[in-house]
């Protein structure tokens, strides 16, 4: 399984110049990225070419990848792409009940088909919010059960334990759907608050985790929303080095 990096880490340092941000993620050892919060443009395919960086999917809202349909998969094209991910429910389908959840699945599956013409495979991202159950289902299990097999799940660890699932427990019910995982810890500050840290600083048994890991998860990205994102990131990669080396396979 690959380790990457998700470009939210990175993305204030990205945006004023992609050139030395990838260069600091080289010198990490990382050589694979999820994209996102980046203008997807012929400087960024430039400059990832010249990196010889490979993008393992590129993660964008729903509205977003309809829209941009033509530049999305020029993109994906050009850099050898062959993943996007929805970044996100729907604001109805957050907000209200089962009827806007399925209006959100068939959009889903038609995205799917658009995609697959392209031979580009859709997937979705859940953070917490899809753990919430209508008359005891939770709105993932809507999703799962009235979207394509081929659409499949990248799951994240952080979301899944804000949610009181634990990360292992996803990989585990959906292990034929996760494509993907987002790497990240989760704490509590002394006023009950949960944030996101470096990977093996907080609550979640990452053993558990790597230990429940089957044959379909192709990567997984380290993400994290921190003010030092480099210094946390060589923290979560030594983390990694040091206890899960499983992991650390790289396609270079």
């Amino acid at each position: 399984m690959i380790l990457g990096v998700q470009t939210y880490t990175i993305r204030k340092k990205a945006k004023i110049n992609p050139q030395d941000a990838f260069d600091e993620l080289i010198n990490l050892g990382i050589h694979h990225i999820e994209l996102a919060r980046l203008e997807l443009n012929n400087d960024l395919i430039t400059i990832i070419k010249k990196k010889k960086i490979e993008v393992l999917s590129l993660q964008l809202k729903l509205k977003e990848l309809n829209k941009k349909f033509e530049s999305i998969t020029h993109f994906c094209k050009q850099v050898n792409c062959h993943l996007v991910v929805v970044s996100v429910l729907s604001l109805d389908a957050i907000l209200l009940g089962k009827r806007a959840v399925l209006r959100f699945c068939s959009k889903l599956n038609h995205l799917s088909k658009r995609y697959e013409e392209k031979g580009i495979q859709v997937a979705f991202h859940h953070h917490h919010f899809e753990f919430r159950k209508i008359s005891g289902i939770s709105k993932l299990e809507l999703i799962i059960a009235n979207t394509d097999k081929k659409i499949k799940i990248v799951t994240d660890t952080y979301w899944a334990k804000k949610s009181g699932v634990e990360p292992h427990e996803i990989l585990v019910d959906y292990q034929d759907r996760i494509i993907g995982i987002h790497l990240r810890d989760y704490i509590k500050n002394i006023f009950k608050r949960s944030r996101d840290c470096e990977v093996g600083y907080g609550l979640i048994d990452f053993n558990e985790v790597f230990n429940h890991i089957g044959p379909n998860i192709l990567y997984a990205v380290i993400e994290q929303n921190t003010r030092y994102p480099f210094y946390s990131l060589s923290k979560s990669i030594q983390y990694l080095k040091d206890n899960h080396k499983e992991i650390m396979f790289d396609k270079q």
